[in-house]
Formats: structure tokens, sequence, C-alpha cells
């Protein structure tokens, strides 16, 4: 059985190893100031997933951007990413949240966010953003 464990981390302290991770999935990274808060889950104490939250005023909030542990791999850390989404859930709830939204075209992500609860919301759409 493994042995999963999920910390809030702040991003100070865990952005060289997101970074590296980054690194070695080949993957643009986030800039540490539009980081809210980093939820981080190890196996047997070895970091396997990271995904960051950000609230709002209402009672809605933001998972984004998940990224695993590119020295290990996925057979080794199954399940881990699911653990992870349910306690960041758990952890929303408790702070009096409603709804968590995000998104995903990552296959092994949106398989993740079925298995815990997400629902597709729309489809057919395209992300929108703007740099100010």
């Amino acid at each position: 059985m493994k042995n999963f464990e999920v910390e809030l981390i702040p991003i100070e302290h865990f952005y060289p190893t997101y970074e590296l991770w980054c690194s070695g999935h080949k993957f643009p990274r986030l800039w540490i100031e539009n980081i809210e808060e980093s939820f981080v889950c190890f196996m047997d104490k070895e970091p396997i997933y990271n995904v960051f939250f950000w609230s709002t005023k209402s009672k809605i909030c933001v998972l984004g951007f998940p990224i695993s542990n590119p020295s290990i791999s996925y057979k080794e850390r199954e399940g881990g990413l699911e653990y992870l989404i349910e306690k960041v859930s758990q952890y929303a709830k408790e702070k009096g949240f409603s709804l968590m939204w995000t998104t995903s075209a990552t296959e092994r992500v949106i398989e993740s966010l079925n298995k815990t609860g997400f629902k597709l919301g729309d489809t057919n759409i395209n992300q929108y953003s703007k740099v100010l």
C-alpha cells in the first residue's frame, strides 16, 4: 500500500523544485508572484505531485497546473494525484468554498478529476487570458 501525505507548503520553499519539474517535463512555469498556495503530495516522504490553489472573495476557488515529479514513473506514483485532489477539495470545503473549478486537456489529469467528483462544465471552448 502506498503511503501518501499532502502538505500545504509555502511557494517560496517549493518553487525551486517546481522549476526543476517544469524543466523535466518541458513545461512553461508560472511566475512565483502568480501563485497563491501550493499543495504537494508525498509518497513515502518523496514529493510526487504539486498543484496550486487560488481563492476568491466568493465561494469559488480554483485548482490549477498539476505537475508530477518527472523522476518517478507514473506506475510508482499512481493514485497520488487523486489523493492530492481529494485533500485540496477537503481543504477548500473546510474553508467554506462551495465550488472548485479547473481546466485540463491532459488525459491522466482528466481521469483523476473524474475519479474525484469533478464534472465536465463545457465543451468546445477555448481559454483566453491577457497578461497585464
